[in-house]
This record gives structure tokens, sequence and C-alpha cells, in this order.
């Protein structure tokens, strides 16, 4: 799923979920370099107190190594600086009373690492290209004369491969990181009073998927805080999915703000699919400024994105589900944990860093609004995709692919008319812009006639001017002989001079101005030749190089933009999924064995789905399984695909170490660095067994598109027991350093020695032998009684007096996770309007750009076909009116969409007799709220009914009166005529 894509979607289909951050006023030192330190005991600027935050460290290294929008730095130690200074500006901003979390991408399971590979091998050729590139420029610039960037030959350019668990840069960054948590925590007010985790590179497992694993484990434990509130930073799409499944009401998710915010979308709009495309090619290094502007940061509101699913999802799905009743023999009810399931799982559909993209399904043609509203017309009929425990119904799934698949070949027909579209469209452009610079042509051509002739007519105006005068001065000559006045003489001279004059003046003007026009044309010719060159030269040294650095990323950008690509499959034509297998998998249309391989083909897709549904809900059940192929199977293909889950057994293995990954993920080139030589030479021998998996360039398949990033690089996968008897054989021949890089660690834990927790790992004793620590970890209990932090420890050596460490690890899982909210958790108050939530139903709001794509026209033909079929839907004769469909545990501070909350400054006790009538919702903050549980209203088509049995006091019986006036006129509303209304607003636009 493209991250830059699915950020636009979600901002634009729901605006509300984004809001933008208040940093602290002067955190930051201009004078010393440096944030200052800040009370955090003062409250929070953004409104709210939280109470973990957790980092995923590779969105923080990579901006910070490499920036976008600066000089880069250029040591080590700077950019060690540069990565310290970010963690402070998020802490500051967060301000968590509780916990820090800092996770590093370690070991990925092998499913991701084809990925890896493909991203690592793709920077390594384009920073050849660069370096060509740069080269070309600077003979280009020496010829014309003009000064070059200095350039030390000595010094190479910062190789982002290293970013990589296993390599020299990576260690000594993890020790880095310790000293400056180590400072922070002994010195710092906003770090000493929290607990600090740090699970570097040599702990196995994604970041985002770390912290993950460490909120399931601790919402599993028994007397876990269902309240507790989660900040996640992070710079990938799928955070949001992970945030999701945890079911946690208090999670935010925390980001730079790529996109302007929805009011400013839309007059700030550059081309969408140039512009997703290049955010999408640095998606994994957006970044603001590491010291840079305020407010440049977003939370996305989990809450709130479950509000906006529940306002998507709940009126269709309770309408379809009573028009299906009759043909089923138990009633479905609406439930939104379910929902949220299901659509986490379907967004696996439109790409991951594990699976490839169904080809009938891309998110920048409206695939995920297409999935929401095929998901509200099948689930009636079949039932949620997704059980209780997250495990996903494959019958049901093969049944929802089958309906995708109807439409599938209509999506490439589709697809193929906007292409061919928009070549049309960009073709009358050229087509334009020649025919302009035709006409300009023939304007100058013109000009240069029109100065020809006019210098023909000058020189024949000369030469009759000669012989005219000649022939004057011959006959005055003689009139002069018999003429001795001088008056007459006189007249004479002056008679000349007229003659001349009336017949050259005017002509002579023209002339004058076509040789005045011609010596400007050629300054100002001369001028824009010199411009450049003349620019260059009166630049200084550093706007020298930003110069050269400008043109070479310009340069840079058109190569990777390709203007046609030839299309060899030709998608909706007759013959394209035979086409499509034989060119993509090379499987011959006529062979016996093609149909075998195509089931093989979607079985494996499936085991991948399930892989990464477990993946997400319960941690990694497979560090050796992967996806053997570059491309995805049909929806009809899938369809077809006998699949069952229970059929499935994967194999737990273990992951790879360090130095195995870095075989499994570099290029040679960047191996060179990083790699023993003798695993090295390995990659680059000829005679090796290796040797094939490192190829010296490789393809790239654009599949129609005009973008080289979003094309697929067809490497050859790495044989995993081949690079580990490789790494194996070496062991012997390691140096200390390098078996210390190729070894597994561990997650510390890090507070203040004046803290309780702090106090408590002061009274472990600490093991002598390293290799019994785990056995000898503390009880998980001890830690939850100080804490609500569950895990066990091992106290470790420490020299600082202020701080104490320990070894940390997870607790034991006493259940699986099960993705629902956990009782007694405090629902937040609702955030959207009822208009929005209207808007959301009625499908006016969503991914603009979408809808002109084949899928967006799909679903918005979808959203329309429903609206007509439900408002044929006699709602009030509903069965079961009289009660509540959608029953959910409320706990106090929480409010049921189909009750009414009443503010009022009321106790409970002024109810005389009916104690559970009125509930008190929040009595620790502001005024208090009540919700009336036993006088539920209705929302019918047009009314309201309301069941009031018992008396209540007199404000809050005034407050329901009103509140439900208010109600009545807001759902007195004439859709077709809003609808209309807004057509005309928009054609006024």
């Amino acid at each position: 799923m493209g991250v830059p894509a699915f950020f636009r979607w979600l901002s634009l289909k729901y605006p509300k979920v984004l809001r933008d951050v208040i940093e602290l006023v002067g955190p930051y030192d201009q004078q010393q370099g440096d944030f200052i330190s800040i009370d955090p005991t003062e409250p929070n600027p953004n409104g709210r107190e939280f109470d973990n935050l957790y980092l995923d460290m590779n969105g923080i290294i990579h901006p910070c190594t490499h920036p976008e929008d600066r000089p880069p730095p250029t040591t080590e130690e700077e950019m060690f600086e540069e990565v310290f200074r970010y963690i402070d500006r998020l802490i500051y901003m967060i301000r968590p009373r509780k916990l820090l979390y800092l996770a590093v991408d370690g070991v990925a399971p092998r499913a991701k690492i084809n990925q890896q590979r493909s991203r690592r091998f793709r920077a390594a050729k384009e920073a050849e290209e660069k370096h060509k590139e740069m080269l070309r420029i600077r003979e280009e610039w020496k010829k014309q004369g003009l000064r070059v960037p200095e350039c030390d030959p000595n010094r190479k350019p910062f190789d982002s491969n290293v970013i990589t668990p296993g390599t020299p840069f990576m260690m000594n960054l993890s020790e880095a990181l310790k000293k400056f948590i180590e400072d922070r925590v002994a010195h710092d007010p906003a770090y000493n009073r929290i607990s600090i985790i740090y699970s570097d590179a040599s702990v196995p497992g994604e970041g985002e998927h770390k912290i993950a694993e460490f909120i399931r484990t601790q919402r599993a434990q028994e007397d876990y805080d269902p309240n507790t509130s989660h900040v996640l930073y992070g710079l990938d799409a799928d955070l949001i999915m992970l945030a999701l499944a945890t079911h946690e009401l208090n999670f935010y998710v925390l980001r730079e703000r790529v996109f302007p915010s929805p009011q400013q979308s839309d007059r700030k709009m550059m081309s969408l699919e140039a512009q997703d495309s290049k955010n999408e090619e640095n998606s994994g290094i957006q970044n603001a400024a590491a010291t840079g502007a305020r407010n440049s940061f977003q939370l996305l509101s989990i809450d709130v994105l479950r509000e906006c699913l529940e306002a998507e999802f709940m009126e269709p799905l309770e309408i379809g589900f009573e028009m299906e009743s009759s043909s089923r023999p138990q009633k479905l009810e609406f439930d939104l944990e379910r929902v949220i399931d299901d659509f986490v799982f379907l967004c696996f559909f439109v790409g991951n860093d594990f699976l490839p993209h169904l080809p009938s399904l891309d998110i920048r043609e409206g695939a995920i609004d297409y999935l929401i509203e095929l998901y509200k017309k099948l689930v009636p009929r079949i039932g949620y995709l997704s059980d209780e425990k997250g495990e996903i119904h494959f019958g049901r799934v093969r049944l929802f692919l089958n309906e995708l698949a109807a439409t599938e070949e209509y999506i490439f027909q589709k697809r193929k008319w906007e292409e061919e579209r928009k070549q049309r469209q960009q073709e009358e452009r050229e087509t334009e812009n020649k025919h302009s610079e035709t006409q300009n042509d023939t304007r100058k051509l013109s000009r240069t006639q029109e100065v020809s002739e006019n210098k023909k007519v000058e020189e024949n105006l000369k030469e009759f001017d000669n012989a005219q005068n000649f022939a004057v001065a011959e006959s005055l000559k003689k009139r002069l002989n018999t003429l001795n006045s001088t008056e007459q003489s006189s007249c004479t001279n002056e008679s000349i001079d007229n003659v001349n004059v009336d017949q050259s003046t005017s002509e002579k003007v023209v002339l004058d101005d076509i040789v005045e026009e011609e010596e400007e044309e050629e300054e100002e010719q001369e001028e824009q030749e010199l411009s450049q060159v003349e620019y260059i030269l009166e630049l200084s040294d550093q706007q020298v190089k930003e110069q050269f650095e400008k043109e070479l990323k310009e340069r840079l950008y058109k190569k990777k933009v390709v203007d046609s690509v030839e299309d060899t499959v030709r998608l909706g034509e007759q013959g394209w999924k035979e086409r499509y297998y034989e060119s993509k998998f090379h499987w011959s249309s006529q062979s016996e064995t093609t149909e075998r391989k195509r089931e093989e083909l979607a079985y494996k897709y499936f085991e991948g789905l399930l892989w990464v549904m477990r993946y997400y809900y319960r941690g990694c059940v497979s560090w050796t399984w992967y996806f053997p192929y570059h491309y995805a199977p049909f929806a009809s293909d899938l369809a077809a695909c006998p699949f069952e889950a229970e059929s499935v057994q994967y194999e737990r293995g273990k992951p790879f170490k360090p130095l195995e990954q870095l075989m499994a993920v570099l290029p040679p080139s960047s191996a060179k660095d990083v790699l023993p030589e003798c695993l090295t030479k390995l990659m680059v021998d000829p005679h090796s067994e290796l040797k094939p998996f490192y190829p010296d360039d490789f393809a790239i398949d654009l599949e129609g598109k005009r973008f080289v990033w979003q094309g697929v690089a067809l490497l050859p996968f790495v044989d995993a027991s081949l690079l580990e008897n490789a790494v194996r054989n070496a062991e012997e021949n390691l140096t200390l350093e390098e078996k210390q890089r190729n070894s597994i660690g561990e997650t510390i834990l890090a507070t203040n020695r004046n803290t309780l927790l702090g106090e408590f790992i002061s009274q472990l004793s600490v093991p002598k032998d390293s290799s019994h620590r785990a056995s000898i970890a503390a009880a998980s209990e001890k830690i939850r009684v100080q804490l609500n932090l569950f895990g066990r420890l091992t106290r470790m050596d420490t020299t600082n007096s202020h701080v104490i460490q320990a070894y940390y690890y997870l607790p034991a899982m006493k259940q699986e996770h099960l993705p629902r909210v956990l009782p007694n958790a405090t629902y937040p108050l609702p955030q959207l309007e009822q208009r929005e939530k209207y808007s959301i139903t009625d499908g006016q709001t969503g991914w603009k750009a979408a809808w002109f794509g084949p899928l967006g026209f799909l679903a918005k033909k979808m959203i329309s076909d429903r609206q007509s079929k439900e408002d044929n839907w006699n709602r009030g004769s509903r069965k079961g009116e009289s009660s509540i469909s959608t029953q959910r545990n409320w706990q106090p501070s929480g409010i049921n969409t189909q009750h009414f909350v009443l503010d009022a400054n009321i106790p409970t006790s002024t109810v005389a007799g009916h104690p559970q009538v009125v509930q008190n919702l929040s009595p620790s903050t502001g005024p208090m709220s009540y919700v009336s549980s036993a006088a539920p209203f209705f929302i019918n088509n047009h009314h309201i009914q309301t069941n009031m049995p018992f008396p209540i006091h007199p404000s809050v019986q005034q407050a329901q009166i009103e509140f439900l006036q208010q109600m009545q006129q807001s759902m007195k509303r004439n859709r077709p005529e809003e609808k209309k209304n807004l057509s005309q607003k928009r054609a006024k636009r």
C-alpha cells in the first residue's frame, strides 16, 4: 500500500481523524543550538495527557542521516546528534507520563526481507546513476566555463543501506543511544520520571511490530488498565492498521504533516499522480527539519477513525441485516469490532510489505472505496469475514472475491480507456505546444523575410535617390549658368533638399525602427545565453553548490519518468489472463501444468493473507515463510481456489542472524563496506554458488506505470540455506567485533534510581553469568504493583549513580490477544457531528481524484444504487423496532449513539426513587455529564420515538425535550434536495 496515497485517502475521506499538534513555545534555543529542558508537571499544550510514547526509530534515523530538505550531516557524530534532537522534540511535544519505548528495526521475517532486498538494490542502482549524472553535469559546466562545486574525491556519500541490522553504523548508533538515554534519565526532568525501554537493531523484529507485541502482551494481563493512552510515532501506513488491530480506544499515531490540511487541499493541489508517486519513492524518508518549524506534526486519532468507520458501515449494514433477516436462520447484528478487523484485512488486498496487490486493485483508482462499498453489499448476505478471535473465514472471502472477479474485466477495460484518454490529452497538449511553437517560428520567418525585403527596398531607394539627385543636379547646373541672382541660388538649393526629403523620409523612418528592433532582439538573445553563465559566476560557493544540486535533482527525476510504456499484456482485451501469466510468470497457456501452477499461486497468496493477518494480531507465526512470486494472481483465480485456513501449518523457524540478513538484502556495492571480506567475496566471485543472487544489473517491470519507482524489481529470491551455510563456515574467521555484530541482543529498561521502579530494580542482584539472565528474572507481579508495567527484569551493571538499568523480557501471555475493547474501558466522547456522519454515509467524502478512476466510478455507482434501495425500503416496517440492535456496553464517561447525553449540574440523589435513572459519567472533570439509559430514542426515516416510563428531574426533562426537538429538526432533511443544492454549489465553483 502506498504510504502517501493511503494518508491522502484517509485525510480526505475522514478529515477529522487528523489534527495538528501544538508544540511547546520556545523549546529550542537558537543560540545554544539545542532544546531547553521542560517541567513535565506543566500541562500539555495539546489538551490532554498521554501515558506511553512509542517511537519507531527507523522513521527518525532515515530523515536525520540523509534529509531531503537541507544539507546532510557529514559525520556519524553529527547524524547521532540530529537523532537525539529529534527524540527530544517528540518527548517535549507529547510529554509521556509513564513510558517511552524506542524500537529500532531488527532482523525482519523472511516475508519482509524480499521487499528490503528490492529497496536496497534499487538504492544502490540509483546511487550509481546519480554519481554518473553528477560527473556529466560537472563536465558540461566546465566546458561552459562555469564554476563547479568543490568535491572531495576521497569522501564517499552516505549510503543509506547501512541502516540495516548488523552494520558497524547501527552498532555505533546503538551505543550512542544508550549513552543518550543514560544522560537524559540522569539530568532531564522530561525523562527522569518515566521508564524507558530500548530495543535496538540486535533484537529481532521490525520496530513497529515489537511495539505492537508489547501492547498486546500488556493488555492480555489481568490487571491491565484499559484506559491507558498510547502515542505511536512512525511514517508507515501500517502503523494505522496495527493501532486498529489492538482495539485500544486511547490510541494516536503521530507523524509529520506531509500533505496540506483538508481546508487547503482543494486550493493547493498539484498533480496527484505525480505528487503521490514522487512521495512514495521517498516514503521511508519523509521528514520535517529535525529542528525546524512548528506545527509540522499531526496526530491521527484512532478513536475518531473508529467513529468514522462506525458512521461508514453501521446504517447500511443494519438495513442490510434487516432486509436479509428472512433468509437467514440467525439474525446478524452490527459489531464495530468485527467491522474494524474486516477493514484491516481488506486493506491487505491493496498492498502491503509482504504481498503484491491484486492487479485489479489500485489505491489511486479508488480501490479502498470500492472494497468498502462491496463489503456493505455482501456482508449482510455472507456474514463478517472475521470472527471474535480475529481469524478469517476464507470461504466467505472467496465469495467476496467472486463478486470482485465479476467486475475484473470491466476494471481493466475502464483503466485502459482512462489511460488512452490521458494519452490523448497529453498528445493534444503536445500538439498545441508544437502548433504555438510553429506559429512563433512562422512569425519569426515572416519577420525575417520582411526585414530582408525592406533592406532591398532601401537599397533600391538609395540607387533611385542617387540617380534622381544626379539628374536634378545636372539640370540645376545648366540653370545656374543662366541665373546669377543670390536669391535664386538660395531658393534652388532649398528646393533640392525638399525633393530629397519628400521622397525618402517615410521609408527611412520605418527602416530605422526595424533595425532598432533587430538590434534589441539580438541583445536579448545574447543576454539569455549569458544570463545562466553570469548568474552562476556571480553566486557564492554555497549557492553554486545548491544550484548544482537542484539541476542534478531535476535531471534524475526526469530520468525516472517514462513517457510511454509498451503494454504487452493488454489487460481487458481478449486473452488478457493468458497473456498475463505468460508474460509475468512465463507459463505457457497451452501447458497442462499451467492450471496447477495458477492454483498453487492462489494458494500461496491465501497463505500470505493468513500469515499477514496473524502477524498483525498475534505476532510472527513463521520467520521463514515468504511469498515466492513477484506478482499476485487475479481475483477470479483466488475465488476458484479451495483454500481453508485449517490446512495451513506454518513452520515457526528462527530469524536470520544479522550477517545472514545483510547478505540477503544488500547489493555487493554496499556489502563490501559492512560485511567481512570472506563473505563479500562469495557475492562477487563468478564461481561462487551465491553469485546468481547478486546480478550486476536487473530489470524493472513498470507494469504500465510512468514512474520507475512504481515498477517491480525482478531480482532472484535468495536461498536461505546457502546463506546460513556460508555464514556458518565463515564464523571461525570472524573478528571479535564481527561476532558481536552477528549476535542476538536483548531489550533494556532504564529509569532514574529515585523512582519506585528504580528502587525495586536496585534491590535485585546482578547475575554473575549472563546466560542465566532470563531464568532469574524478577516476577512480573512486582513490577505491576508499582507502575502497571508487566514483564520480567534482570539487573544490569551501571556506572551512573543516578540511573538504574535492567534487561527487560515480555511477560507470558496468559490469554490470546482478543480483538475487542476490554471491559471497563472508558469510551471517549463522540467527535463527529451529525452532518459529518451523513456525509460519510452518503458517500459525499472521499479521495476526489479516485472518483475518476475505474474503481472510484464503480464505488460511486454502488453508493447511488444502495441509497436508492434504502429509500425504497420502509424503515418503519423493520422488525423489532422497539429494541436496539447495537447495544454497546458503555462504561462511565462513555455514550451510546442510541442514547442522548445531557450536561447538568445535579447529583444523582435528586432523582428520588430512581437511583439507576441518571448515572454520573465523569465526576472528576468539569461539569457532570449524565446519561439516561432508560430513555432511549430511535431515529427512523423522519421521526423520533421516545419512551420515558418514569418521572425525572424537571431540568433534565427540559434538556431532553430541547435535545429531541433539535434532533427532530435535523432529521427533517430532504436528501435529494440537499444533493441538488450541493451539485449547484459545485457547479458554481
